[in-house]
C-alpha cells in the first residue's frame, strides 16, 4: 500500500474510533473493539497477544507486510512508527466539541506526519 493509502486509513480509523486503545497508560495495539494505527492495519491471521507490549520496531517484517508496508521503501519502519505516534500520543489528540468525549486526530498531527514524508492528500 502507499504512504498515502496507510495514512489516510489510519486517519480514517482513528477519528471514526474516536478514542485511543489504551490500557493502564499503555497503549495497545488491540483492547476490545478498540485498535491503535498500527493494530487498525493488522489482520487477524497475524495478530498475537504476545506483540501487546512491543514497539513497532520490535514487530517482525511479516507482520508490517501484513500491514500493507513496504519494506524495500527506505524509512518505512520509521513511517509506521510515526503513524503509531499519531495514536499514541494524546497531545495529537482533540475533542470533537467541547460536550463530548469523542476524540478526533489534530490536523497539526497529521500534516506534520504528511510533511516528513511527502505526502498529499
Amino acid at each position: 500500500m502507499t504512504r498515502r493509502g496507510l495514512l489516510k486509513k489510519v486517519v480514517e480509523h482513528c477519528n471514526k474510533q474516536g478514542a485511543q486503545s489504551i490500557v493502564n497508560a499503555a497503549c495497545k495495539y488491540r483492547h476490545g473493539k478498540l485498535r491503535c494505527a498500527i493494530g487498525a492495519l493488522m489482520p487477524n491471521k497475524v495478530y498475537r497477544r504476545k506483540m501487546e507490549g512491543l514497539g513497532v520496531y520490535q514487530l517482525s517484517d511479516a507482520v508490517l507486510v501484513a500491514c500493507g508496508f513496504n519494506l524495500n521503501r527506505e524509512g518505512e519502519r520509521t513511517f509506521a512508527e510515526e503513524l503509531q505516534g499519531l495514536h499514541d500520543n494524546i497531545s495529537n489528540w482533540s475533542r470533537v466539541s467541547p460536550s463530548s468525549d469523542k476524540l478526533k486526530l489534530r490536523k497539526e498531527a497529521i500534516d506534520r506526519v504528511k510533511s516528513l514524508f511527502l505526502i498529499n492528500f
